[in-house]
């Protein structure tokens, strides 16, 4: 699991075969309109995750409940930074959305662990979608210029250690294929006129365990 600051999630049943627990990501895509929300298969959760207070936005029919994960402890700037996708429920989505920035702790250098407490009732042997966004439009000043900022989305499977949500050994844990590099704003545009809002990831898995996700 990347550490992201972006995410988030969708989950869908999928009938394509996939590794067993571990996520499988297809190519990342750029996200340019509501239609990007998948709606195959049938909906098991789909999160706006933030610390504290966060919105439940309704996108191409799917709501995504308001989330605040353990463990998460930040907000920040609306993300979009003006930028119109020209659906609110979408802006509101992709403003709002904000994961926590933590230290690696005891991880590989670079990684992050977050888990994302228990996601629903996933069964044993049924194959899953999991869709994730990275939108980061914000210009930043002086030399800490944001564009291009990229994420990587990863999972892992084995016994989680948690310190206030942040898993802490993912040096012990089996590590699942990483996806491509998601970059927050493709087109390093922002306001009027802009067509890309980051870019979004589909992962495919087969549920095998009980294991907390």
């Amino acid at each position: 699991m990347a550490k992201p600051t972006l995410l988030p999630v969708c989950l869908l049943l999928l009938a394509p075969r996939s590794a067993a627990d571990v996520v499988t990501w297809a190519p990342a895509q750029d996200t340019v309109g509501a239609a990007d929300v998948r709606t195959n298969g049938t909906l098991v959760t789909a999160r706006n995750p933030r610390s504290g207070t966060s919105a439940a936005p309704t996108v191409n029919g799917v709501t995504f409940a308001a989330f605040a994960p353990t463990g998460w402890t930040n907000g920040g700037t609306p993300m979009l930074n003006t930028s119109d996708t020209g659906d609110a429920g979408y802006n509101t989505l992709l403003n709002t959305a904000r994961a926590t920035s933590e230290a690696t702790l005891t991880n590989p250098i670079g990684w992050g662990g977050i888990r994302l407490d228990t996601l629903g009732t996933l069964t044993v042997g049924s194959y899953y979608e999991i869709q994730v966004w990275f939108t980061e439009q914000r210009p930043g000043n002086g030399s800490n210029f944001l564009n291009d900022r990229q994420m990587t989305f990863s999972s892992a499977v084995g016994a989680a250690t948690l310190t206030g949500g942040i898993v802490t050994n993912l040096g012990a844990l089996t590590q699942g294929p990483i996806s491509e590099a998601l970059d927050g704003d493709p087109n390093n545009t922002f306001g009027a006129g802009d067509t890309v809002f980051g870019r979004y990831c589909v992962g495919s898995f087969q549920r095998t365990s009980a294991d907390p996700l």
